[in-house]
């Protein structure tokens, strides 16, 4: 029981880490958005062409006698990676609507939240519904614009995201696990009434 506890209490500071560094990523990507953009491309690309090389190497070291998938993958990884390097528009583009469905997804599951917290009459569920709506309409954006202003959205996107988690994670984390189990524990006794009276 101590180490779930403990696990939670790291899980909820690494929540809280996370948001903190969605705060600052979207206020640089607000202040700077075209040389944020091409930054992420360079990191991102050279990340997977270190990965993918080292895979190589991997292959014709250790793993020669075992198959080609640790070649197959640092050649994949390898092209990838140049491609980010030498294509930063295009790679600006997919990163833009990727980035832009996992807000909107990660609003959805926030918005859920909020519903189940609303039916359970918890103090504060307006805020959540109010935020994950923002961030919502803001990932669907994000998926369609012209990426100057993406990145400009995105930021204001990210800084939502991260306070909104941090909302979430520092005021409503405890509530949002308590009406859950209220909520199924209602759902519970009315599905062994129904079938009480069925029998």
């Amino acid at each position: 029981m101590e180490n779930l506890k403990n696990s939670l209490k790291k899980l909820k500071w690494d929540s809280v880490i996370i948001s903190i560094l969605s705060v600052v990523l979207g206020i640089l990507a607000i202040a700077m958005p075209n040389s944020l953009g091409d930054v992420l491309c360079y990191i991102f690309g050279s990340i997977l062409i270190v990965i993918g090389i080292t895979e190589i190497v991997r292959y014709f070291m250790v793993d020669r006698l075992f198959g080609g998938y640790s070649l197959f993958l640092g050649m994949i990884l390898t092209i990838v990676g140049i491609f980010c390097l030498t294509s930063t528009s295009l790679v600006q583009g997919i990163i833009t609507v990727l980035f832009g469905l996992f807000i909107l997804i990660d609003s959805l599951n926030s918005l859920l939240d909020s519903v189940v917290c609303a039916r359970m009459k918890v103090k504060g569920w307006i805020l959540m519904l109010v935020l994950s709506l923002i961030t919502a309409v803001l990932g669907i954006v994000v998926m369609f614009g012209s990426f100057d202003i993406i990145m400009i959205i995105a930021g204001c996107s990210l800084i939502l995201e991260g306070i909104r988690n941090l909302t979430i994670t520092l005021v409503f984390s405890r509530k949002v696990n308590t009406a859950k189990k209220e909520f199924k524990k209602l759902y519970d006794e009315k599905f062994i009434d129904v079938d009480a009276d069925v029998k």
